[in-house]
C-alpha cells in the first residue's frame, strides 16, 4: 500500500471536505506532539508528514472531532471506517490524563501508517484502533490503570506495557485486560522490528461466541486415579467487560460441563460408565458443600488421632520433615504443592509465621478513585506453633507426595481411621463451617481464589481478625487433641496482635464517609432551585437507585432493581432476579427497611406528579412514565436531552460517575462487609446476597433458613441508613416546582 492509499484510508470519501480538513489537522497537530526520538523510528515518517501537508489546505473552515465522530456514528460506518474513526475520537474520560492519551494515540496513529505501507496488517490495526477509540469514549476505564506513563521512546513505552501484560499474566489477572494491552503494544513492536505482513490462507478455528471458558485443575477423588474437571462456561455478557464484572460472573452458576475420569472401568454398558461419572461428579459437588453428613471429610476423631500422631511423629528425626508437612495442610487447608511453596517470615527469635498473598483485581483502581477508598494490604500473616521448626519446612521440598501417602496408610492401619490428604486439606473449611465462621476466613487462610470463593470479593477485614480465627481454630485443635501445643506461641504474640491494625479485601468495604458525602452532595443538588425537570429526574433516581441497591445488593443487571410490581410496600418484601443468565430460577426475596421503603413511596409519588406534568408535552414519555406505574417497563430510567435511557450498566456509569466514581457494584463490597462485621450468620448473609453454590440453596427444603431471619439484615440495614443520615424529601413537590419554574 502506498502512502496515498493510506490517506485514502484515514479519509474516506463518505466524509465531507469540512471534515477531512478536521482529521488532517488533528493528525498533523498529534504528530507535532512526539519527539524526534519517536519519530525517527518511523520510516515513512517524513513522507507521512509531507503527505498530510499537502492535502491541508488552510483558510478553509473545517469541522470539529466531535462533528466528524457523529457523523460516522450516523452514517453507521464506526467499524468498517475504524481508522478514521480512530482518528476523529476525542477524549471524554476522566480517568486518564489528556497528554498522556493523546501520546499514545499519536503513536499508534504513526505505527499504523507504517504498518499498512509495509503490508497486510489489518487484524493488528483494526485492534489497536478500536482500544483507543474505547479508552476515549470511557469504555476501557478498567485498562486505563495498567497504561504506562508517557515514554520518550518507543522501546521504552512498548517494554513497560509487556511488563503490565506480564504482570497480569503471572497474577492470573484479567486474561482480557492482558489481551487489550498486548493489542495496544502489536503495532508498535512490529513496527520496531520491520515485520512484514503475513498472510493467513485458512481461518482459525477457536471459540467466538461471547461467553469465556474457564477450565479447572484436575482434582483427584479419595486419593485415587479417578479424577473430576470442570470446564465452565462464565461470562455471557459482553466477553470484554470491567472487574466488578468479573467478581459478579463468580457468583453464577452457568452451564458446566464436567470431564470425569475413572480409575477402575466398571464391567458392562456405557451406562454403568455413565452412572459411575455421574456419581463421582456428585461426590465432588457435596464435598464442596462440607456437609456434616459426609462420611467423605474428617470426623472429629480423626482430626484428633490425626493430631496427636503428627505432633509425637514430628519429634522423631525419621518421621519429623513428613509430619510437618502434613500438619501445615492441617493448618493452612493448603495441598501438598502448595505447602512446598510456602514462604516463612521470621517475627522473633523463636516465632515464625506463614506469609499469605491476598491481592483483589478490583483493589488497583485509578489514582483519581482511590481517594474515596480505604486503603488495603495485600498480605498476611499466619503465626506457626512454637514446637514447628522452621527449618523442616525449608526441607518439604525434597519429600514426594508418595511420603504422606504412605504415612497416612500407616496410620489408617494402626489406629482404624480413615484419613486422606483431601480430607486433611478440607479439615479446616469444615471446621469453619461447624463453628458458623465467615467462609471467607478459611479461604483466606487456604489461599483460594475469588472464583472458588465469591465472598472473597466483597469482604473487607482486618489481618487482627484473620489471624483471631486461625488462632481459634489452633486453640480448638490443642483441646480437642489434648496437645496443648497446637495452641503455644512465643508470649510475644499477644503484643504483636495488638499492632495489627491493617485492613485486607475489598477496598470500598469501609466507605460510609465517602457514601455520607455522596448523599449529602446529592441532597444538595436535588435541592438547588436552578434544577430543570429532566436533570431533577436523574437526580431523584440516582438517590432512589442507590438507596434501594444499599438496601438489596442488587447486581447492576438491564433493568437495575426491577419493575415496581417487584415490590410490596406492605409487607416490605422485595422480590430480586439480579441472575437471569444462571440455569434456572436464581431469584430471591428480602426485606426492606423502613428507610428504603420510604425512599420508594416518594420516589413513586415523583412518578405520578410527572406523569401529569407531561399531559401536553412529550408523549413518548408520558407513556414511559405511565408504564413505571403499571409495571410494564421497569422502575427506574434517565432521561437525556428527551430521550429515556433505560437503567442499563452503560447508563448507570454515565449518570453515577460526576457523582460517584466507583465500580457499579460499590454497594455489594460495602453493605456484606458492613453486615460481616456486625456478626449476621453467615449462611443468611449468603442467602440475601445470592450467593448460592451447588445445590445449596437457601430457602429450599434442605435450607435451616427461614423468612423471619431476614428482618435480622433489614434492622442492620436501618441502622446503617441512620449513620448515613439519609433524609427523605417530598419528590413530587420539588419536581412540580422545577416544572413550573421552567414553563
Amino acid at each position: 500500500m502506498t502512502i496515498h492509499e493510506c490517506l485514502d484510508e484515514l479519509f474516506p470519501d463518505i466524509l465531507s471536505e469540512a471534515d477531512k480538513q478536521a482529521l488532517i489537522q488533528e493528525a498533523i497537530r498529534l504528530i507535532n506532539l512526539l519527539g524526534s526520538r519517536i519519530t525517527t523510528k518511523i520510516n515513512q515518517f517524513e513522507n507521512f508528514y509531507s503527505a498530510l501537508e499537502q492535502q491541508q489546505i488552510h483558510g478553509r473552515s473545517c469541522s470539529t472531532l466531535q462533528a466528524v465522530y457523529e457523523t460516522l456514528v450516523k452514517k453507521k460506518v464506526l467499524v468498517t471506517n475504524y481508522f478514521c474513526s480512530f482518528l476523529a475520537c476525542d477524549l471524554q474520560c476522566v480517568d486518564i490524563s489528556k497528554h498522556e492519551f493523546e501520546q499514545l494515540k499519536a503513536i499508534t496513529l504513526l505505527c499504523c501508517c507504517q504498518l499498512m505501507i509495509l503490508g497486510n496488517h489489518k487484524s493488528t490495526i483494526i485492534a489497536a484502533c478500536v482500544e483507543l477509540r474505547m479508552i476515549a469514549i470511557g469504555r476501557r476505564n478498567h485498562l486505563i490503570r495498567y497504561l504506562p506513563a508517557s515514554q520518550p521512546c518507543l522501546l521504552q513505552l512498548c517494554n513497560q506495557i509487556t511488563a503490565q501484560a506480564e504482570y497480569l499474566k503471572d497474577k492470573s489477572l484479567s486474561v482480557n485486560i492482558c489481551n487489550q494491552l498486548l493489542n495496544i503494544r502489536l503495532p508498535i513492536i512490529k513496527v520496531l522490528e520491520n515485520r512484514k505482513a503475513i498472510t493467513r490462507k485458512v481461518s482459525p478455528r477457536e471459540f467466538r461466541e461471547g461467553s469465556i471458558l474457564r477450565t479447572t485443575k484436575a482434582t483427584n477423588i479419595d486419593e485415587g486415579s479417578s479424577g473430576i474437571t470442570q470446564i465452565r462456561e462464565v461470562n455471557i455478557a459482553p466477553k470484554n467487560q470491567n472487574g466488578w464484572q468479573d467478581e459478579e460472573s463468580n457468583t453464577d452458576q452457568n452451564r458446566v460441563i464436567e470431564i470425569v475420569s475413572i480409575e477402575h472401568t466398571p464391567k458392562g454398558s456405557y451406562i454403568n460408565q455413565a452412572l459411575q461419572a455421574r456419581a463421582i461428579s456428585d461426590k465432588y459437588l457435596k464435598r464442596g458443600m462440607y456437609l456434616a453428613c459426609d462420611i467423605h471429610l474428617s470426623s472429629e476423631h480423626e482430626i484428633k488421632t490425626l493430631a496427636q500422631e503428627l505432633f509425637k511423629a514430628s519429634q522423631s528425626t525419621q518421621t519429623a520433615i513428613v509430619a510437618t508437612s502434613l500438619l501445615l495442610m492441617l493448618l493452612t487447608g493448603s495441598n501438598f504443592e502448595a505447602v512446598k511453596k510456602i514462604r516463612l517470615k521470621r517475627i522473633t527469635k523463636s516465632l515464625y509465621s506463614i506469609k499469605r498473598f491476598y491481592k483483589l483485581p478490583t483493589q488497583k483502581l485509578p489514582t483519581p478513585i482511590m481517594r474515596y477508598l480505604s486503603m488495603v494490604e495485600n498480605n498476611f500473616e499466619l503465626p506457626l506453633p512454637i514446637f514447628m521448626d522452621a527449618d523442616l519446612i525449608k526441607q518439604i521440598a525434597q519429600l514426594a507426595e508418595a511420603d504422606l501417602k504412605n504415612f497416612i496408610s500407616s496410620l489408617n492401619k494402626t489406629k482404624g481411621t480413615h484419613l486422606t490428604l483431601s480430607k486433611i486439606v478440607n479439615a479446616i473449611h469444615f471446621i469453619f463451617k461447624r463453628m458458623n465462621e465467615d467462609p471467607i476466613y478459611p479461604a483466606l487462610i487456604s489461599q483460594q481464589t475469588t472464583s472458588e470463593c465469591a465472598q472473597l470479593s466483597y469482604s473487607q477485614i482486618t489481618q487482627k481478625n484473620i489471624l483471631t480465627k486461625y488462632l481459634s481454630f489452633t486453640k480448638w485443635l490443642a483441646r480437642i487433641s489434648e496437645v496443648s501445643e497446637y495452641g503455644t506461641f512465643d508470649y510475644r504474640l499477644e503484643m504483636h496482635l495488638d499492632q495489627m491494625r491493617s485492613k485486607i479485601g475489598t477496598p470500598m468495604g469501609s466507605i460510609q464517609e465517602t457514601i455520607k458525602l455522596f448523599i449529602k452532595l446529592l441532597d444538595a443538588q436535588i435541592c438547588s432551585p436552578k434544577n430543570t425537570p429532566e436533570q431533577l429526574h436523574n437526580l431523584l433516581t440516582i438517590k432512589t437507585q442507590a438507596i434501594l441497591a444499599m438496601s438489596s445488593g442488587y447486581r447492576p443487571v438491564t433493568g437495575w432493581l426491577g419493575q415496581i410490581t417487584d415490590l410490596d410496600l406492605d409487607t416490605s418484601q422485595f422480590w430480586v432476579s439480579d441472575k437471569e443468565n444462571q440455569l434456572g430460577d436464581s431469584s430471591r426475596v428480602i426485606l426492606l427497611p423502613k428507610t428504603s421503603i420510604h425512599a420508594i413511596e416518594k420516589y413513586i409519588d415523583f412518578v405520578k406528579v410527572a406523569k401529569s406534568e407531561q399531559l401536553h408535552s412529550i408523549s413518548q414519555l408520558r407513556t414511559r412514565y405511565s408504564h413505571c406505574l403499571t409495571g410494564k417497563s421497569h422502575l427506574f430510567f434517565y432521561i437525556k436531552e428527551n430521550q429515556i435511557l433505560e437503567s442499563t450498566p452503560k447508563n448507570i456509569e454515565l449518570m453515577f460517575r460526576n457523582i460517584l466514581p466507583l465500580p457499579l457494584n460499590w454497594h455489594r463490597h460495602l453493605i456484606r462487609s458492613y453486615l460481616s462485621n456486625a456478626g449476621v450468620n453467615t449462611e443468611l448473609l449468603d442467602a440475601w446476597m445470592g450467593h448460592s453454590k451447588y445445590g445449596d440453596r437457601p430457602y429450599a427444603k434442605f435450607s435451616a433458613l427461614n423468612m423471619i431471619q431476614l428482618e435480622e439484615i433489614s434492622l442492620q440495614l436501618e441502622n446503617f441508613f441512620k449513620e448515613l443520615k439519609i433524609r427523605n424529601f417530598d419528590f413530587g413537590k420539588l419536581y412540580r416546582n422545577s416544572c413550573t419554574k421552567e414553563s
